[in-house]
């Protein structure tokens, strides 16, 4: 049976566009192939529904609500981690969800089926029960699906499950008549989408619906959210609309505070701290300890995210580094507890393990214990440039001074960098530690 969107085009008549179906839905814009902004505003008729799979009807209906998700971000103790995509390297996938605090991944990973061939034509999901399971080790884990709306994986053949979309479907972004190739890490071929086209922001908006509908997912995060233009704003409103206040969404914005999008966003992936296209980053496949001005940008745009975005909040910190950079390691852990409740990751640069990027062993100085943090304010300044932040279950110290810091205890208390139980510590120059009894 052909899809319902190449019935439409058949029955076009011969001035009209190619899938350009008529009907009485009027959206006003007018398509651009060769770039990636509108022309003239021109009125023209749309159909949202005939670009659909006739098998995958939409689910109409009122916005779901993730339910309990305040509970699971204040209840959570620290050090928080997360984990983007990938799981650690150096634990099985159940223990891996259970020890971090924050995980999301594409639908299909989590086990989910959509009632569609192709997984960008699905307006629900079933399946994913042994996924379920995945929460009962870490009851406040926030797990979010990741929605495809910049680009897709399309491969010739006859096997939807290599194809996002049928191809000629008229959400593929054309130029000169032909798909446009994607940037990205993955090995198999990707071609971007066109998320102008107000019909593919529905069913963006459609999919973290269907995904929340599920039980399973919080909320929903987006990639490739530096710099977002209006396109992109219109589309997040569409999906904050579809799922209301209860779910949860994430944006990645890399190391900018994407301003007009906090209204409706609670929070921030800021992907590749240590990076060249950080300000003050120094690399990307081999990441050297990034320069002092890379640090105060991470402090500012992390106060930024943590009074910007919308409550509850999920502002996930990510630093690349090369692996066993233990100081760099716990820089980046005790400056986010420091100056945060966000969550926080140390991971290799992508495209180091082909096809998996953000892979992370777990670090034993991740391990909780800490607790919750006794104020909301700011890390109380040690002399010479490192600050302090207690904790229910122990100190935070982070020191990114030239120098040591020395520091004097009641009771014996443990360095999770040294291993050492004693009231006298020291922690080195650019160099974190946590303190427990």
């Amino acid at each position: 049976m052909r899809p319902l969107w190449a019935l439409c085009l058949l029955s076009l008549p011969a001035t009209a566009g190619a899938f350009e179906p008529l009907t009485d839905v009027h959206v006003k814009f007018q398509r651009d192939q060769t770039s990636g902004n509108h022309g003239e505003p021109a009125t023209q008729v749309r159909d949202c529904r005939s670009p659909l799979d006739p098998a995958a009807p939409p689910q109409d209906g009122p916005a779901v609500s993730a339910g309990g998700v305040s509970g699971k971000i204040d209840g959570r103790g620290f050090p928080s981690v997360f984990q983007a995509w990938e799981t650690a390297s150096n634990l099985g996938k159940e223990d891996s969800f259970a020890r971090h605090d924050l995980a999301w991944t594409g639908l299909t990973s989590y086990g989910l089926k959509g009632n569609s061939r192709w997984a960008g034509l699905s307006t629900a999901f079933t399946g994913g029960g042994r996924q379920a399971s995945l929460r009962g080790g870490n009851t406040n884990l926030v797990l979010l699906a990741e929605i495809r709306w910049k680009d897709g994986r399309f491969e010739d053949g006859d096997d939807p499950a290599k194809q996002y979309l049928p191809k000629g479907h008229p959400w593929w972004l054309q130029k000169d008549g032909a798909m446009v190739p994607a940037n990205t890490t993955l090995t198999a071929p990707y071609f971007l989408l066109d998320y102008r086209d107000p019909c593919f922001q529905e069913q963006v908006a459609r999919q973290c619906k269907a995904a929340i509908a599920t039980g399973l997912f919080d909320g929903c995060m987006l990639d490739w959210w530096h710099n977002a233009d209006s396109d992109q704003l219109a589309m997040l409103r569409k999906v904050r609309e579809a799922i209301g206040s209860g779910g949860l969404i994430i944006v990645n914005a890399n190391g900018d505070a994407p301003t007009a999008s906090f209204p409706y966003i609670n929070g921030v992936f800021t992907e590749g701290f240590g990076a060249s296209f950080w300000r003050g980053g120094q690399g990307y496949a081999q990441v050297p300890y990034p320069k002092p001005e890379a640090w105060q940008n991470l402090i500012a745009l992390l106060q930024t995210l943590e009074t910007s975005a919308t409550p509850p909040r999920i502002n996930a910190i990510e630093g690349w580094g090369d692996a066993g950079d233990a100081p760099y390691l716990r820089s980046l852990t005790t400056l986010v507890l420091a100056y945060s409740k966000a969550y926080v990751l140390y991971s290799r640069p992508n495209k180091t393990v082909p096809n998996h990027d953000h892979t992370h062993p777990w670090d034993p100085f991740w391990d909780k214990g800490l607790g919750a943090p006794r104020s909301d304010g700011a890390p109380v300044a040690l002399p010479g440039g490192a600050v302090r932040r207690e904790f229910s279950g122990g100190t935070v110290v982070y020191n990114p001074s030239e120098n040591a810091v020395l520091l004097s205890f009641p009771e014996p208390r443990t360095s999770r960098a040294t291993g050492v139980k004693t009231s006298r510590h020291q922690v080195p120059p650019h160099d974190g530690d946590i303190f427990v009894p």
